[in-house]
């Protein structure tokens, strides 16, 4: 099945301030928007994550970031991979950084746990090991750090699943493979 990339205008009219909130942030409309678009429902619940952690969560937007750059490794999703490793970099982590963040290798050892953990979360599907969740409440998360993680795992896997069954072109530059 091929998936076109829809006009802003072949959609419901009720996305049009989103849309125009978009464009007005990255001066375009991110191809997977448009996708998501296809379906208010999807875009909306996609939108309600994405937003969620905009009004404040457990993690800074660095962590944040490598949350999403493991998760979105893991599955192996250019388009999100792409995105990501530009927010990242716009949120003051090298490329070097990126690419380590995706490969659980980071430097910093408390980036380094939520890339592992988040990538964990995606790989168990939830049933990560019972000693990286005490280390999970050693590093000083808690049960609503918890949440906000697995609404990042989700968020990722939302977005992963729907670029790489739409094979999206990339919106933002390509990114270096990680090395083996």
């Amino acid at each position: 099945m091929k998936v076109l990339i829809p006009h802003r205008e072949e959609l419901s009219s009720e996305l049009a301030p989103y849309f125009d909130a978009l464009e007005n942030g990255f001066s375009f409309i991110p191809r997977i928007a448009l996708l998501l678009g296809y379906s208010p429902n999807a875009f909306e619940a996609y939108l309600n994550l994405v937003q969620s952690h905009a009004r404040g969560t457990s993690f800074t937007e660095t962590e944040r970031e490598v949350i999403l750059l493991a998760v979105s490794e893991f599955h192996g999703s250019p388009y999100c991979l792409s995105a990501h490793t530009s927010y990242a970099i716009s949120y003051g982590l090298s490329e070097k950084e990126t690419i380590e963040a995706r490969a659980t290798t980071i430097a910093d050892p408390r980036l380094n746990f939520l890339a592992k953990f988040g990538r964990a979360v995606a790989e168990y599907r939830g049933c990560v090991p019972r000693e990286m969740m005490d280390d999970f409440e050693e590093w000083g998360y808690n049960a609503r750090a918890l949440m906000d993680a697995v609404a990042l795992v989700m968020e990722a896997t939302f977005s992963n699943y729907v670029a790489l069954l739409t094979r999206v072109p990339l919106d933002f530059p390509e990114v270096k493979p990680v090395e083996s």
